[in-house]
């Protein structure tokens, strides 16, 4: 499956960059548009792998969690990532009543796992849930998500 997935990204990344190639082509119409599309393409591209977990963050509006705010939480979280063998992610809360919790980054080392207030009070999160998103921070799973953020 995620070979499959890396193939699709592959080819979505590649239309994409085809069309800003084109479309850097198009207004100049020569040879230069089309380095200039490339460019472009190479730069978003880039950027969008770079900063795909900030961008994530920022569009919930997440803000960083201290262990003093959720002891219990953070030292889940540290326990669970010391068993993993992965670097303790940051902790992000997000302040909305929707219950939800991701992980986000492009690699273990820059992994961020978030939990929203709706989860907290609703549903704890548990040692499974949490567990099971630090395995995609060390699976680091391709989708296209992240990618084309």
């Amino acid at each position: 499956m995620r070979g499959i997935n890396q193939i699709k990204t592959a080819a979505l990344l590649g239309l994409l960059s085809g069309l800003l190639v084109l479309a850097g082509y198009y207004p100049i119409g020569n040879e230069q548009g089309l380095y200039l599309g490339l460019a472009f393409a190479a730069f978003t591209s880039f950027s969008s792998w770079y900063y795909s977990d900030r961008a994530a963050l920022m569009a919930y509006q997440a803000q960083p969690l201290v262990r003093e705010q959720a002891p219990e939480l953070y030292d889940l979280v540290a326990s669970l990532s010391a068993k993993a063998e992965i670097p303790m992610p940051k902790l992000f809360f997000v302040p909305t009543k929707s219950p939800n919790a991701f992980a986000t980054g492009r690699d273990p080392e820059h992994a961020a796992v978030a939990v929203t207030q709706g989860i907290v009070d609703t549903h704890p999160p548990t040692a499974e849930r949490i567990r099971r998103l630090l395995e995609i921070a060390k699976q680091q799973q391709e989708t296209a998500t992240p990618v084309t953020a």
